[in-house]
């Protein structure tokens, strides 16, 4: 145990009971001047209400008075001193008001109760032994209370920040629910302090390899995050604030921006964003540190379904069906630049590398192999759409 550990704990045992006797009648001047200081100097206190005004006054009351008793006591341990300020620290978190406006109020405290309390001995014509360690006790008083209303305060904070994310989880586990109530997301969302915006996107996250252990850092309070899972993702109403630094503070890892949805639908944003980062691993989609899903909806639709997909291209496409794979292959990218372009051999041989005759030569052998169906919108319709689906397939 050091010296400026014991030296607080003795000199309540040094001084002699009778100060207490004679600090006591000043205890209400003191209490005002301790008041008067604080408005003056925390402007955390300067607007308080009545209610607010009477607690702090109880307060300072209280803490005079038990600085007194203990004085008599001669005592260095007080439990019932340790669970007033414990609970002072806590209230004050409760209320809203900083740990450090709290700290000053005790450090004015001390520095008039000492004013006060060396006029007070000096005209009891004590000492000035005695006067040094009333000095000493004030200040080891205002150590210790601050002390315990720090720990009181921090307490409450973690406390809260506890109760906090416990529900923010819950809200998060609801808005990914198969069909969340929106009167029970609405409780929720109050319950967890989070302002409900009109829209929401899902943000998918994807590890680099060899690199799972490093972690997502922190993002916004309107953004609800499970970052510790096998899919890590977030949920929220800006995502190009969330993931600005992302390139910087995560080298390597991937992540794909489901397309903007009301709340209770973000279970479906998150699958699109989920859908695209797979498509992004398998080469469907452009490698990029962020995919935007509303960049590639008609790509991420085709890909959502491959079944039904490839029964339209059985169905539409049947007429490339004899052909070798290579021809199959040719004339559908031809088939798909004509439906695309909506122009003539020039352009569509810029698409595809030909020379134009090459182009008008493929497309004489389309006419011929599907006739009237090229003169059918619905039909070209479903075409382009079979053809961008097997586009797909081949670069995954």
């Amino acid at each position: 145990m050091t010296t400026e550990t014991v030296r607080p704990q003795l000199v309540w045992t040094l001084l002699p009971a009778y100060v207490g006797n004679v600090l006591r009648p000043g205890l209400p001047h003191a209490g005002s001047e301790i008041l008067r200081e604080i408005r003056l100097h925390v402007p955390e206190y300067q607007v308080a209400g009545p209610l607010s005004a009477q607690k702090l006054a109880r307060g300072v009351d209280a803490g005079l008075a038990l600085f007194v008793r203990r004085l008599e006591l001669r005592n260095a341990t007080d439990g019932a001193l340790a669970r007033w300020f414990r609970r002072i620290g806590r209230q004050e978190f409760a209320d809203g008001r900083s740990l450090g406006s709290l700290l000053t109020v005790y450090r004015l405290g001390g520095q008039v109760a000492w004013r006060l309390a060396a006029a007070n001995c000096q005209r009891a014509d004590l000492s000035t032994a005695v006067l040094c360690l009333v000095g000493e006790a004030i200040f080891a008083y205002v150590n210790e209370i601050s002390r315990l209303s720090t720990d009181g305060y921090t307490t409450a904070r973690r406390q809260s920040a506890g109760v906090i994310e416990r529900r923010r989880r819950q809200l998060r586990d609801a808005l990914l629910a198969d069909q969340p109530a929106r009167h029970q997301l609405a409780d929720l969302a109050d319950a967890a302090n989070w302002p409900v915006p009109a829209r929401l996107s899902a943000v998918a996250f994807e590890r680099p390899q060899g690199n799972g252990d490093q972690s997502l850092p922190g993002f916004g309070s309107t953004a609800l995050a499970d970052l510790d899972g096998p899919q890590p993702y977030l949920l929220t109403p800006d995502p190009d604030r969330d993931l600005a630094d992302l390139s910087t503070e995560l080298p390597g890892w991937r992540a794909a921006v489901g397309p903007p949805v009301p709340v209770e639908n973000a279970r479906s944003s998150l699958r699109v964003a989920r859908r695209a980062l797979t498509a992004v691993r398998t080469g469907a989609l452009p490698d990029k540190l962020v995919t935007t899903c509303a960049d590639h909806l008609a790509d991420l639709w085709l890909l959502s379904d491959p079944v039904t997909a490839r029964a339209l291209g059985d169905r539409v496409l049947a007429p490339l069906a004899s052909l070798t794979p290579k021809q199959r292959s040719r004339l559908g990218d031809t088939l798909l630049a004509w439906l695309e372009a909506r122009g003539g051999a020039p352009e569509m041989a810029v698409r595809l590398g030909v020379h134009p005759q090459t182009v008008r030569y493929r497309v004489h052998q389309l006419e011929t192999l599907f006739g009237d169906s090229l003169r059918n919108p619905d039909l070209r319709f479903d075409m382009e759409l079979a053809l961008r689906a097997q586009r797909l397939g081949k670069e995954a």
